[in-house]
């Protein structure tokens, strides 16, 4: 009997030690794994900004918060190939069609039938680059309430990654900047003017709308520089930065080289000449108009002398009133002398309460 005692003793005793070895083991193996995340720690800790910064936002922050783009045509399957190619979240995704050309018509049944996330806004005449633009931002700014967006043509594409990456820089540069107003993002390729660029509700606040007596294209965004100079003349309240981002967005042709835009290739492939027409009174008066609002020596926008639009105290900087017949005679030659086409003054001088702003 006494054997047997001995025997349970020894097992229980050699037990305990086993036990007792184990937990040491593990309460060793426990404080070197913390001993190892807290050197780490502090190894890294001076390198945490970025990881920081993401760290800011929720989930349901991670995406676009709005992105938009406008197209009076549709060639190339440009419009496919940049939908097509969003490969990141975006809030808000809106496409203006605008005009009677009936590529315009097809693309929005496209869009309608297999992206039904995307928001469709139809113009039935045409608009222009300008008023394109401007419905983008109207639907950022007061509609959406948005901070930012992004607004590109149609004629670009986003490679694998960019919007993710474009996000991320935007956010930072926003956090390094609180007056940013315009982004100009990075392109892997050619980039012409405002072919794609972040714009934030602050632009609207301080800068306004684009000027849509610019029409089609061309020199809008000239006339919005001159307005941002002026607004920046004794504070950066409204500052622009580029946007600089890997892998940047591509513009126009895949590798095709001498690229100009997709509006001037699709009016040189289009069989309705009237919109080369057009096209050749806008290039001819736009640049006229701007130097004639701002006081510019022809096209030297550094020479501009007005302070106000067309040298009227009584404006803001953000005001600019259409025209509907200057319109009428840059896009069907009514009134026109010699391509010359004439903006009427008084506008400005009666029913200011209706002055875009």
């Amino acid at each position: 009997m006494s054997q047997v005692r001995s025997w349970t003793f020894n097992m229980f005793l050699a037990f305990g030690r086993k036990f007792l070895f184990l937990s040491l083991l593990f309460l060793f193996l426990l404080f070197f794994t913390f001993l190892l995340n807290f050197t780490n720690w502090k190894s890294l800790s001076a390198q945490q900004k970025g990881v920081y910064f993401e760290s800011q936002f929720s989930e349901s922050n991670q995406s676009i918060p709005f992105l938009c783009t406008s197209l009076e045509f549709n060639h190339h399957n440009f419009t496919e190939r940049l939908i097509n190619s969003v490969d990141y979240p975006t809030k808000h995704f809106v496409v203006v069609v605008a005009g009677f050309d009936s590529s315009a018509r097809q693309i929005a049944r496209w869009i309608a039938e297999n992206f039904k996330q995307v928001k469709i806004v139809w113009e039935s005449s045409r608009i222009g680059g300008t008023g394109g633009f401007n419905i983008c931002l109207r639907y950022m700014h007061e509609f959406y309430r948005e901070r930012w967006g992004l607004i590109v043509n149609n004629d670009v594409y986003f490679p694998s990654g960019s919007l993710k990456s474009l996000k991320y820089q935007t956010e930072l540069t926003l956090l390094e900047d609180p007056h940013l107003c315009l982004g100009f993002v990075s392109f892997r390729n050619m980039h012409f003017g405002y072919s794609g660029f972040v714009a934030t509700s602050r632009l609207v606040q301080y800068a306004g709308y684009f000027d849509e007596n610019l029409f089609p294209a061309y020199y809008d965004d000239n006339e919005l520089d001159i307005r941002l100079r002026e607004v920046n003349r004794n504070d950066d309240v409204c500052t622009r930065h580029d946007i600089v981002f890997s892998n940047g967005i591509h513009h126009g042709i895949e590798d095709q080289q001498g690229y100009l835009s997709g509006t001037a290739i699709y009016l040189d492939e289009h069989e309705n000449s009237s919109f080369r027409d057009a096209q050749r009174r806008g290039s001819r008066n736009n640049p006229v108009y701007v130097a004639e609002k701002w006081g510019c020596q022809g096209t030297d926008w550094n020479s501009c002398s007005y302070k106000r639009p067309f040298n009227k105290s009584y404006l803001s900087l953000k005001d600019w009133r259409f025209d509907p017949v200057y319109r009428i005679c840059i896009e069907y030659g009514k009134f026109a002398r010699h391509d010359r086409c004439t903006y009427d003054l008084e506008l400005l001088n009666s029913q200011l309460d209706n002055v875009e702003s």
